[in-house]
């Protein structure tokens, strides 16, 4: 039986041949490599504590690149190691503990079914419990649906887990996966639920945006209409004027009396007023109201802010100026003409984008108070990291967003006391010296 097609099995040659070109022909046929080898290319394969460790390393790697479609594994394959499956078949619910066969616990049964479902590509995870004469259906039912447990996550960032991150990832990137985290999960659920939904939002935005063919400038025209209005009947030109600037507007500040481009970072709306926080090269961090302005400022371009959303954060600032200040930005030069789309009232499509543009305010708007809830709430894991990167910038581990050559040490080190040995390791070598 074949599960696997040529390229698949060229693939799983070539990874398990160059993980044992160190063994000799002798080792290899003691080991029984041909036979390995040979179920591996047809994507067939065993997992158990009792196996060479690099034939458990060939395996793990060919399953989590979905190479391989079968494995007959023990426990230790649901342990400790992110390999999902789409099904997961247990044979039977009992296991040797040392002394006797007992049932699995509730805890072991929910990490073995875990691996069920392939995250970012299944929807659901199939499990199946072999039938067997010894163990009722009740029992089953029980062990299924037990509640008895909890399951807690021991991850915590490390300066190792520090540095590795810093060296295989953006910024933007470690941040998205620590705060999808199990331990993020536990410590601050609101956190997941909330960047979720605002992932949701960002992509109702751009499939409203297809409507005015993918035009910000359009869309803006549009929203600017339903703006005006809702004011003539409301009374509240500037307030609604104001709540169409989005965060990461760049504005020219010539309207709220300051000679230079200025970027959005902050919104917040109460009853019919809102107030911006924008952020400027000589004029720093700035406070704006809709009642302190007789005109609406006119926006010049967009600029997608840092993660993770911190206004208030110097560290955030910064960033946040150098994307204010960077070539090609439209802050460099506030005189630059721009051209603003207007609305043709024989668009034939003039209500649909109406329409379009209303849900557009809303969706902007739903965004900015998610995106402050997250800023009241930021990730425990996440500060934790950052508290971590500080700290290994000033004892030189780390310069911006790469490592040092100590960094790169410190990276190889796997051990809880991975930064006294690394310094132990530094103060060696020069002591040689």
């Amino acid at each position: 039986m074949t599960l696997t097609t040529q390229d698949e099995a060229d693939r799983i040659a070539q990874i398990a041949d160059r993980a044992v070109e160190s063994f000799s022909d002798d080792d290899l046929a003691a080991l029984g490599y041909s036979k390995f080898a040979d179920l591996l290319e047809r994507g067939i394969a065993a997992h158990h504590a009792g196996m060479v460790p690099i034939f458990k390393e060939i395996v793990e790697r060919c399953f989590a690149l979905g190479l391989i479609k079968i494995v007959f594994a023990t426990e230790t394959l649901a342990v400790g190691v992110n390999m999902p499956a789409r099904t997961v078949v247990i044979d039977r619910l009992t296991k040797y503990d040392g002394t006797s066969h007992v049932m699995i616990k509730p805890s072991d049964y929910s990490q073995l079914t875990g691996r069920a479902g392939r995250r970012g590509i299944d929807t659901t995870g199939t499990a199946f419990v072999v039938w067997e004469p010894f163990v009722s259906f009740d029992a089953v039912h029980q062990l299924v649906t037990s509640k008895a447990f909890h399951l807690s996550s021991s991850f915590r960032p490390t300066y190792n887990m520090a540095t590795n991150l810093i060296a295989t990832t953006s910024e933007v990137q470690a941040t998205h996966l620590l705060n999808l985290s199990l331990a993020q999960f536990q410590s601050a659920r609101d956190v997941v639920h909330l960047q979720a939904r605002i992932g949701r939002l960002e992509l109702q935005r751009q499939r409203l945006l297809h409507e005015f063919e993918d035009s910000e400038e359009l869309a803006h025209a549009y929203m600017t209409l339903l703006a005006e209005r809702s004011s003539s009947a409301k009374g509240s030109v500037r307030s609604d004027a104001f709540s169409l600037i989005r965060l990461g507007d760049v504005i020219n500040g010539d309207e709220l009396g300051v000679r230079e481009a200025l970027l959005v970072i902050a919104k917040s709306e109460r009853k019919s007023k809102v107030r911006l926080t924008l952020i400027g090269t000589r004029a720093g961090v700035v406070h704006v109201s809709s009642d302190d302005v007789t005109l609406r400022p006119r926006v010049l371009g967009h600029h997608d802010l840092p993660h993770p959303y911190s206004p208030t954060s110097s560290t955030f600032q910064e960033r946040a100026l150098e994307l204010l200040n960077h070539r090609g930005s439209p802050a460099r030069d506030v005189q630059t003409p721009v051209v603003e789309a207007t609305v043709d009232d024989d668009d034939p499509r003039y209500r649909e984008r109406m329409r379009a543009a209303k849900d557009l305010v809303k969706v902007d708007s739903d965004r900015v108070k998610l995106l402050d809830q997250i800023d009241k709430s930021q990730g425990a894991i996440v500060a934790r990291f950052r508290a971590l990167q500080r700290l290994l910038t000033d004892h030189e581990f780390v310069e911006g967003w790469s490592l040092t050559q100590k960094g790169e040490v410190l990276r190889s080190i796997f051990h809880e006391c991975d930064l006294v040995i690394e310094s132990v390791v530094c103060i060696m070598c020069l002591t040689s010296m």
